[in-house]
């Protein structure tokens, strides 16, 4: 997630700081891929430039320039030298030197090359090199980045490098990304921050001068986070001498999120709704009217939605919406040789059974084989299917255990078909919605087919490699031996929630009585469907009293928005912080004439008690409120 991101930079600087006694002004990293939204945390960060030429083997995309632009998503730029590293521990590097400044002469107004060596790893010509540029300026000479910043003519305005280009991210294989819970369990913090009155702010424990990424340790004050929760509305925990009567659901997304109760209930965005135990305790209108069973045979039911599984396979056979004949997305297991071809082999179910049929989900669990040619068994599949209740997504859990049959380099693959024709990709990435213009890819946060007004969405539990196997088909690797779940869902307009919330809902705590502050409420609103509110913290003490929360918002599809930020109690003054990166840039890629976006701090206008806030495409901008 784009703050776990930021917070490892932080520290990262932090840590270079006090080993160097002095604050790096450039920024570069081991690894050539960089996520999409690091040129807006380094300029928001106040770094000058960065070394885009990663030690990892791998070439940056081929430029005219050595030095060149870096342009974030939300058009923040960055000067950047960017270059393929040459090893100064091979000889080969000195003795082809010659040439390389040959070809960088012809089109480089500034030759630029990229060397790198270790203590005690250079070749013996490179103290000779070092003599002669010293002694003589015919071959160029050895540089720093702040003085090849100082000295070197600026990059031309056609010399860029987008945010997207090196947000290749992790290999298919890598570790999971940080979960959603984490990012939630932040916010949690922040949000208990607003809910306690000043003179028990010290036990939400969120101090002035904390993070937004991470503003406290998970207990405060001696109580764990959903105590100081319960506290903050009213609402005990449970005793000795009192047992729980019902749940309290705490959400701290930007959006309502449904839970899993007796009766179907929404927690507000950045709020809270009360659970009772008991179903009479929902009130007269509580009963909901009967429902078909939520599994059932070979069928899936949810208030929206309707899955049916395959009966000789055990995948998806259909996946539609409800009074809609039209069959939406149907799935498959697949084996896949060693050249990305599809091998002769069909996946076969041997038992289908309802594994939960409640009032808040229905599951059905297939398991089976993947047998090929000659019936030979390349691998066992155990696959479960569940639609949450008052969720419009399924989520798949998928674990295939392979045999000795199948190949070294082969490999199991989950297959989508959302039907015929041509459709649309785009990706998330760092919370930013991507178009996607090659046959393989990766998917992060989520996978988004799109055809005209309809839409498939898929979001992965981590990163992994996906594919386009003809019109309407995606390829998703099934990692062996390790359970992956995705959520699928259809015709989702923000396809960041499904992202965030497919795979947990809200944080629920025990409690001994229904809150005093009412049967649900909410903290914090930001009314724009498209900004999600990324960071929560305290801001430094206000005038007269005033209390001062710092809030970072983050806008997810590329479009530009105005939103009103609200807080629950009416907000008196609101300005953004100059340290956030600007959300006044161009679309992603544009340089407008070589003038970038940069940070700035600015006044916001407060009406009837909420801030209006300008965010313009995939920006990132921090805010400061007083109450």
């Amino acid at each position: 997630p784009p703050e776990a991101a930021r917070h490892a930079v932080e520290q990262s600087l932090e840590a270079a700081t006090r080993a160097a006694g002095v604050r790096p002004e450039f920024f570069a990293r081991h690894a050539t891929a960089a996520p999409p939204r690091l040129p807006q945390m380094l300029k928001a960060l106040g770094f000058r430039g960065a070394l885009l030429a990663g030690f990892d083997g791998a070439a940056p995309p081929p430029l005219d320039q050595g030095r060149t632009t870096w342009v974030g998503l939300d058009g923040s730029a960055l000067e950047a030298v960017a270059g393929t590293p040459a090893d100064l521990a091979q000889a080969e590097t000195v003795l082809s030197l010659h040439e390389r400044l040959a070809e960088t002469w012809q089109r480089d107004p500034t030759p630029t090359l990229v060397l790198a060596g270790w203590p005690g790893g250079s070749h013996p010509a490179v103290d000779d090199l070092r003599l002669v540029t010293q002694r003589s300026g015919v071959l160029g000479r050895f540089v720093t980045l702040d003085a090849y910043f100082d000295r070197a003519a600026a990059a031309d305005h056609w010399s860029t490098i987008t945010g997207d280009q090196l947000g290749r991210g992790p290999a298919a294989g890598a570790a999971a990304k940080p979960p959603a819970a984490a990012a939630h369990d932040a916010l949690l913090d922040g949000l208990a921050y607003l809910a306690t009155p000043p003179n028990e702010a010290k036990a939400a424990g969120v101090q002035a001068g904390g993070t937004p990424h991470q503003p406290a340790a998970p207990e405060h004050d001696g109580l764990p986070r959903e105590a100081t929760l319960l506290r903050a509305i009213g609402a005990g925990p449970p005793n000795d001498g009192a047992s729980a009567t019902g749940n309290v659901a705490f959400n701290a997304w930007s959006f309502a999120r449904p839970t899993a109760a007796p009766v179907p209930t929404e927690a507000p965005a950045c709020g809270f709704c009360w659970l009772p135990t008991d179903l009479e305790q929902h009130g007269p209108d509580a009963a909901a009217p009967p429902t078909p069973p939520r599994a059932e045979g070979h069928t899936l039911r949810s208030e929206s939605l309707e899955a049916r599984l395959h009966p000789e396979t055990g995948g998806l056979q259909a996946l539609r919406r409800h009074g809609v004949r039209a069959n939406r997305v149907s799935q498959r297991l697949f084996a896949v040789s060693a050249r990305g071809a599809t091998m002769p082999a069909e996946m076969r179910a041997e038992a289908i059974d309802v594994v939960q049929a409640s009032g808040d989900c229905g599951a059905i669990r297939s398991r089976g084989a993947i047998v090929g040619a000659g019936g030979r068994e390349l691998a066992r599949f155990e696959q479960a299917i569940t639609l949450p209740a008052g969720a419009s997504h399924a989520v798949f859990a998928v674990r295939v255990e392979a045999t000795a049959l199948l190949g070294e380099r082969e490999r199991i693959a989950l297959r989508l078909n959302v039907g015929p024709g041509e459709w649309r990709l785009h990706r998330g990435l760092q919370w930013a919605r991507l178009p996607v213009h090659t046959a393989s890819f990766l998917v992060g946060d989520y996978l988004e087919l799109g055809q005209g007004q309809r839409r498939v969405t898929v979001a992965p539990d981590r990163p992994g490699a996906g594919r386009r196997r003809g019109a309407g088909v995606i390829e998703l690797d099934a990692r062996l031996g390790e359970a992956c779940r995705y959520a699928v869902a259809i015709d989702e307009p923000l396809p960041m929630r499904l992202a965030l919330a497919a795979f947990g809902g809200p944080l629920q705590a025990p409690a001994a009585a229904p809150p005093a502050a009412g049967r649900s409420g909410w903290w914090l609103h930001a009314d724009a469907g498209n900004v999600q509110v990324s960071a929560i913290a305290p801001g430094p003490p206000g005038e007269g009293g005033h209390r001062r929360v710092r809030l970072r918002l983050i806008e997810t599809e590329g479009r530009a928005a105005t939103t009103r930020v609200r807080l629950w109690r009416p907000i008196r003054s609101a300005k953004v912080c100059g340290q956030a990166a600007s959300t006044q840039g161009a679309a992603a890629g544009s340089t407008q004439g070589g003038h970038a976006a940069s940070a700035y701090d600015e006044e916001l206008a407060v009406e009837q008690g909420a801030a209006v806030v300008e965010i313009g495409p995939y920006g990132w901008l921090e805010l400061e409120a007083a109450w």
